[in-house]
């Protein structure tokens, strides 16, 4: 959990950020659109450091110490073989959100590539308390 929640601060204070860039005007709005651009950087940079750095070493340690505590080298028939079927399942969740991130890795580089590109991002997420159904549109941009 340490390595999943640890970018999360970045992501939150960027996000309050741009809402207080939303409401200011003039020089301030410009200053936080600075300041959320800054922060955004840092969570991109803690994101890929731990989520794409760190977790996959977290995956390949958990399967190479099961491995190791059964005298066997780490290779994938030794794996269905050796491993019970609690283990198994532990390391299956390991690996699947090992995908989920690598998914979650690929949206964030279509977000910096818009950025880069200068296009507009849609937030297509409510953010609102009033349904779509009220007539409201609650797209955001960057």
């Amino acid at each position: 959990m340490v390595l999943m929640d640890t970018a999360d601060p970045a992501l939150h204070t960027a996000k309050q950020v741009v809402y207080f860039r939303d409401l200011a005007t003039g020089r301030l709005q410009k200053t936080f659109a600075t300041v959320g651009d800054i922060i955004f950087v840092i969570f991109i940079i803690i994101f890929t450091t731990t989520r794409m750095g760190l977790y996959p070493f977290v995956c390949y340690t958990a399967i190479a110490d099961n491995a190791e505590l059964r005298g066997v080298s780490v290779t994938l028939e030794n794996f269905i073989k050796m491993s019970t079927p609690v283990e198994k399942g532990m390391l299956s969740l390991l690996a699947i959100l090992m995908i989920l991130q690598i998914v979650w890795f690929y949206y964030l580089c279509v977000v910096l590539y818009k950025v880069f590109a200068g296009k507009e991002i849609d937030d297509s997420r409510s953010d609102s308390e009033y349904s779509d159904s009220e007539g409201i549109d609650t797209k955001k941009t960057r």
